[in-house]
C-alpha cells in the first residue's frame, strides 16, 4: 500500500471507559488510530489493491467489563481516483489471543458460509488478526438485526431461514474439540438460580422447586448425539440481508461463534424458542404474541432434520426462559418482568407434559 492519508483527524468514541479496564490491556493500542492504520495497512484482505488508507473513526460499541470488547474502525480506501470506505470490527477478549476464534470463523467461511453460498446462510469475512494486541478482525454486516425486526409483520417470513441457519451449522463439517451437555445446562441454572438467591432469598424455595422439575423432566436428554451447535442462538445474533420494503426470505448471516462447541442440536433451537417467548412478555405483555413465530422455526427445523423430536426443544425453550430469570436482576429494564417470567415458569414446567 502507497501510504497513509496525512493530517487527517480519527474521529474517536469511548462511551463505555473501556481504555480503563485493567482486564483488557491491549486496548489502548487498539485505540490508537496510527497504531491501528499501520496494522491495517499489514493486512491483505483490508488494504489490497488500494494505495492509500484512511481510517476514519473508531468507536468501542460493545464492552463487558473484565471479559470482553467489539471496536468499530471505518476506513476510507483509495484506488486511482476510486475511494471504499469500509467499516470492520475488532473483538478482544480476555485471556484469549484471537487465534482459535479466527481459525473458527475462516473453517466456517472455507466450509459452505461465504457470502456467495447457494443455501443463502451466511457469516461474515474474516479480515485477520493484530496478535500483538490479541484481536481479530471481520467485516460489519450492513443488514437488519432480526431482534429489531420481530414486531414487522413480515418478520415470521424469515423464521424458516432461521431454522436453515440453524441446520447448517449442526450438519456442518466444522467440529469443535469443546463439548457442552445437558449436565452443564443444568449447572448453570444451578448457578444462577443460587445467585439469585442471594438477592431474593424469598424466592429460594420457587426456584428450587423449578430447579428440581428441571432435573426430572430432562432425565431423558442425557443420551442425545452430539452435534456441531451455535450455543448462543437467538434473534440477536441473526443479521437479515433484505430488501428495505419487506422481509421476504433471502440471505442471513450468523454472528458470534464465541460458545461455538458440540451439543444437543435442541439446544439452539429452543434458546431461539425461549428467548422469542421473553422478548413477547417483555416487549408486548404477552408471552403468546410470538406464539406463531416460534412454531414457525420449530416446524421449519422439524423438516429440515428429517424429523427431530419436539420434546427435547421444547424443554431446552423451558431452561433458556428460567435464565432470563437472572438476566432480570442484572439488566434494571428487565427487573419489573422477573415475577411474570417466574410465573410462566412455573405455569409451563408443572402444567405441560415434555414426555
Amino acid at each position: 500500500m502507497g501510504g497513509v492519508e496525512k493530517n487527517i483527524k480519527t474521529l474517536m468514541k469511548d462511551s463505555f471507559n473501556t481504555i480503563s479496564d485493567l482486564a483488557l490491556p491491549t486496548v489502548t493500542l487498539a485505540l490508537n488510530p496510527s497504531y491501528i492504520t499501520d496494522q491495517f495497512q499489514r493486512l491483505p484482505a483490508i488494504c489490497q489493491p488500494y494505495e492509500s488508507l484512511h481510517l476514519k473513526s473508531i468507536e468501542v460499541v460493545r464492552h463487558k467489563p473484565g471479559k470482553r470488547c467489539l471496536i468499530e474502525y471505518v476506513c476510507e480506501l483509495k484506488h486511482d481516483n476510486a475511494i471504499r470506505t469500509i467499516a470492520l470490527l475488532g473483538k478482544i477478549r480476555t485471556k484469549r489471543s484471537g487465534k482459535k476464534d479466527y481459525q473458527l470463523q475462516s473453517e466456517l467461511w472455507e466450509n459452505g458460509f461465504s457470502q456467495k453460498s447457494y443455501d443463502g446462510v451466511s457469516i461474515a469475512f474474516p479480515l485477520g488478526r493484530l496478535k500483538k494486541i490479541n484481536m481479530w478482525l471481520q467485516e460489519k454486516l450492513t443488514g437488519r438485526n432480526l431482534e429489531d425486526l420481530l414486531l414487522s409483520p413480515d418478520s415470521i417470513n424469515v423464521m424458516p431461514d432461521v431454522a436453515r441457519a440453524a441446520y447448517k451449522i449442526h450438519v456442518g463439517r466444522v467440529l469443535s474439540r469443546r463439548k457442552h451437555t445437558l449436565f452443564e445446562e443444568l449447572d448453570i441454572l444451578k448457578d444462577r438460580f443460587q445467585r439469585i438467591y442471594r438477592e431474593y432469598p424469598n424466592l429460594e424455595k420457587r426456584l428450587q422447586r423449578l430447579l428440581e422439575k428441571s432435573q426430572s423432566i430432562s432425565c431423558n436428554l442425557i443420551d442425545r448425539p452430539l452435534r456441531p451447535i451455535h450455543r448462543d442462538f437467538y434473534p440477536e445474533q441473526i443479521i437479515v440481508d433484505s430488501s428495505p420494503s419487506s422481509l421476504s426470505p433471502g440471505r442471513v448471516y450468523v454472528v458470534d461463534f464465541d460458545l461455538f462447541c458440540m451439543g444437543d442440536p435442541a439446544i439452539d433451537i429452543g434458546n431461539f424458542m425461549g428467548h422469542l417467548t421473553e422478548y413477547s412478555l417483555r416487549e408486548c405483555g404477552d408471552e403468546l404474541a410470538l406464539k406463531q413465530h416460534e412454531e414457525a422455526v420449530l416446524e421449519s427445523y422439524i423438516e429440515l432434520s428429517g424429523g427431530a423430536e419436539r420434546s427435547p426443544i421444547r424443554i431446552y425453550a423451558l431452561l433458556t426462559l428460567m435464565r432470563h430469570i437472572y438476566l432480570c436482576t442484572l439488566i434494571p429494564q428487565r427487573k419489573p418482568y422477573m415475577m411474570d417470567i417466574i410465573n410462566l415458569c412455573e405455569q409451563k414446567i408443572f402444567h405441560h407434559d415434555y414426555h
